[in-house]
């Protein structure tokens, strides 16, 4: 099936550098580009690339398609490496990969003249660039499903399997029982590309096949989950607050105590002694009250909390902490947890706003990347950091949830329910997180609105908990 429900509008404009038109290079002349098929899915340009000089040339072409305007925008880049003799002519055929999103579209074609055929364009020339520009139009059955956003856990969004909103709404539909018939069609996509996303989505366990039929790995969690489970997470965010307001003369108490015994100094300028966070109270309740002491044994019980590890947040491959949510901000909380294990202990980002990362071109070519090397939280997200020690952190956090560990519990059987009850058997961390980080958003910001608290610098936090020698 081809896209024929979809508008296509495109136009070319030849853009010039340095007073020379980029499609006509004194050194390399560039043909007509053909306009691409306008289907979703990977495909080849073709057109000829003149060499005017009497030099052998190195050209990279990359393709860039790019999407705007939508509650998602996905990026591709491809790019493909020639070797260009002198005074010759030779076919190009890089290819494209058009994401399924609806809405508009830009493809650059851009042409590099570099020093060899490595990927660093930085050390190349670029000679030139064309954009073009298509417009895919949602196919009238589909608009019920986006009257609410598609949103999916914090940072997987950056995966290309999850970036677009076909293959959210992919999800969506496999977990209503629909074919692979049935999406085409609704979707208006072929059934290639159809079959593609099974295929990469089957692989990264977010769905299972079994024959025909397929079934979601991946929590779904419907509009109507969604509402009753907001109502319940303002119900246990207030119970929450109360709780917090009620015992923080205990969790004072507790800090004197600690004090008096010679267990810490109650210096709360003491950097490396490792109770500096129990003095600042928004990085304290957040990060390490409401996630690190109670949203552990919320999501995750007695198991390890550790939603990113082996991971990273430009290709995140979530398992059971992935999560869709058919339901926008309203139903969804903002806050950023990533605990994970290192060799001296743990470390922990907190953010009371998911941060934004740069992950550097090519990253998702990679088998392991690196943080600092070939992705960056944003610096606008660089985080403040503490040393804690648990010995001294768990009493206070103890005193802090007196009484709140009773409620949570009865808060979990109510959303198992929930869910239960609309047909979802897979009461997974993925719900468990949906529904945490939705609670956590809305106590934090009850405890700011009443004055308990305020935000301490942007909001975000590292954590870096020390394992003694011996223990």
């Amino acid at each position: 099936m081809s896209l024929v429900r979809m508008l296509a509008v495109i136009t070319v404009t030849v853009v010039t550098l340095m007073g020379v038109s980029l499609g006509q290079s004194p050194e390399v002349s560039v043909g007509q580009i053909d306009f691409p098929e306008l289907i979703w899915g990977k495909q080849a340009l073709e057109f000829e690339i003149v060499n005017n000089t009497d030099w052998l040339k190195f050209l990279t072409v990359t393709t860039e398609v790019s999407f705007e305007g939508s509650f998602v925008n996905p990026n591709r880049e491809e790019r493909k490496h020639y070797i260009l003799e002198p005074q010759a002519t030779l076919k190009c055929d890089p290819q494209i990969d058009i994401p399924g999103n609806y809405g508009t579209a830009t493809l650059w074609v851009r042409i590099f003249d570099v020093v060899d055929t490595l990927d660093d364009l930085s050390l190349g020339r670029q000679i030139f660039e064309q954009p073009l520009m298509m417009k895919f139009r949602a196919p009238e059955e589909t608009i019920p499903y986006f009257q609410e956003r598609l949103s999916v856990t914090p940072m997987l969004g950056n995966d290309y399997l999850m970036d677009n909103e076909f293959s959210r709404l992919f999800m969506l539909l496999v977990d209503e029982g629909k074919s692979l018939d049935e999406i085409a069609k609704i979707t208006g996509a072929n059934m290639d590309f159809v079959t593609r996303i099974r295929d990469g989505l089957a692989s990264a366990k977010y769905i299972k096949k079994q024959g025909d039929s397929l079934s979601t790995v991946v929590a779904v969690i419907t509009n109507v989950e969604a509402k009753k489970g907001r109502k319940l997470a303002e119900k246990l965010s207030d119970q929450l607050v109360e709780k917090v307001n009620e015992n923080m003369e205990g969790y004072n108490l507790v800090i004197d105590s600690l004090i008096k015994a010679g267990a810490m100094s109650g210096d709360s300028t003491n950097f490396y002694e490792g109770s500096t966070v129990l003095f600042q109270l928004y990085p304290m309740i957040t990060g390490m009250y409401l996630w690190y002491g109670l949203g552990t044994v919320f999501v995750a019980g007695r198991a390890d909390f550790y939603i990113f590890d082996q991971t990273n947040p430009c290709r995140p491959h979530l398992g059971d902490y992935a999560y869709i949510v058919h339901g926008g901000d309203f139903y969804n909380g903002t806050q950023y947890y990533d605990s994970r294990p290192t060799s001296k202990g743990i470390n922990i980002h907190f953010g009371d706003k998911v941060p934004t990362v740069t992950c550097d071109p090519g990253y998702h070519r990679k088998v392991r990347l690196i943080e600092g090397r070939d992705w960056n939280y944003d610096e606008e997200f660089a985080p403040e950091s503490f040393f804690f020690d648990a010995e001294l952190m768990d009493p206070p956090i103890r005193a802090l949830a007196n009484g709140a560990l009773e409620i949570i519990g009865v808060a979990s059987q109510d959303l198992q329910s929930i869910i239960e009850e609309h047909g979802h058997t897979n009461f997974s961390r993925g719900v468990r997180l949906w529904f945490w980080n939705l609670t956590a958003t809305l106590a934090t910001d009850k405890l700011v609105k009443s004055g308990f608290m305020e935000q301490l610098g942007n909001g975000q936090y590292k954590f870096i908990r020390k394992v003694k020698t011996g223990h």
